[in-house]
């Protein structure tokens, strides 16, 4: 999953269809995945002029340290990242740390777990584990690492690792800078009920096939706002509805929440014709998966909340038009309503 790459917890969350939307800065669109390069034999050398990361004690592993650490070639100015640059981001595992004033990076040989088996001096997945390419239009790729082994000596820091067929070794040598995170049991920042407002927005509706790798139809409706994303209501009801995956049996209906399973927590109980609820992608952060509510103002996410609980309707109407009844719930205990009665053309 693509996390904050500034890692100061701003707001970039995933959209179904494999892109993810940053909230708070204007340099950054959208990331996408990387297509597929040609094998490369040479070692791409680097040399990392910035370390910086995020420490959330035994949030995964009890007695385990959870470190989320950033190498790049240019850095994060002023919180913004630099077009034409690198960022190689991991998900660590190691020894708690001594001193939550000053946060070092454990010595050792950490090694890519590719089951998350999480054991001690491990690199592992959770969706943060990735190499990210900022162009020099501003626009971000992605692409997992496919193998990583780091190591760590004090302040020397080397990490050489796989991604897209291509082999890169990364070094960092310097002091650097490790943030210590608590995160919210919740994702919604909701603080009473909330009434969804459409007016100066536009939707669209897709469908996306088996997304969910379900066996079942995945819908989404998009609403976004007519000034842009900078402003304004972005929301997104993520759906299913049936086995006909090139979604002939169309989308209208009434979807209730899907839950999550008993065997998984973090995994949705696909049904037909449940939605999505929105939830974390991974446990360092707050972007979501599944249907969410976000406004904001200048760029800036001043609320969010998933549409995690209840049901929503979507009815044709004679004259071209879809109703859309929203009666939801946020993630919170006791939890906010999020209502919607909107009636228009969906694109």
């Amino acid at each position: 999953m693509i996390n904050n790459l500034n890692a100061q917890n701003e707001m970039w969350i995933y959209k179904s269809n494999g892109s993810v939307v940053k909230y708070n800065t204007a340099e950054i669109d959208s990331i996408k995945f990387m297509p597929i390069q040609e094998p490369s034999d040479e070692t791409i050398y680097i040399n990392a002029t910035q370390l910086i990361g995020n420490y959330y004690g035994d949030n995964i592993v009890g007695s385990l340290g959870h470190y989320w650490i950033i190498f790049s070639d240019k850095g994060i100015v002023d919180g913004v990242v630099m077009p034409n640059t690198e960022y190689f981001r991991l998900d660590i595992l190691g020894p708690m740390v001594d001193d939550d004033e000053n946060i070092r990076i454990p010595n050792g040989h950490y090694s890519f777990d590719a089951n998350n088996e999480f054991n001690n001096f491990s690199i592992i997945n959770i969706g943060s584990t990735d190499y990210v390419y900022i162009d020099e239009a501003g626009e971000a790729w992605s692409t997992a690492l496919s193998s990583a082994d780091l190591f760590v000596e004090d302040n020397t820091l080397i990490l050489k690792a796989t991604a897209d067929d291509k082999e890169y070794e990364v070094t960092f040598i310097g002091d650097y800078n490790i943030e210590q995170t608590i995160m919210s049991e919740h994702i919604s920042t909701l603080t009473s009920d909330y009434e969804i407002d459409l007016s100066n927005c536009s939707g669209t509706v897709k469908s996306f096939g088996d997304y969910w790798k379900c066996g079942l139809c995945n819908w989404q409706v998009e609403f976004v706002c007519n000034d842009g994303l900078m402003n304004g209501t972005y929301l997104v009801l993520d759906f299913l509805t049936d086995t006909k995956l090139d979604g002939s049996s169309r989308f209208e209906g009434t979807y209730r929440s899907s839950g999550f399973s008993e065997e998984d927590h973090s995994r949705p109980d696909f049904a037909s014709y449940t939605f999505i609820p929105g939830f974390r992608v991974s446990v360092t952060d707050n972007y979501m998966l599944g249907s969410m509510l976000v406004e904001y103002i200048d760029g800036i996410a001043v609320e969010q909340a998933p549409i995690f609980d209840g049901e929503f309707t979507i009815k044709a109407n004679n004259d071209g038009t879809h109703t859309i009844i929203v009666n939801a719930t946020d993630d919170t205990k006791p939890s906010h309503k999020i209502t919607l009665n909107w009636t228009g053309k969906l694109k």
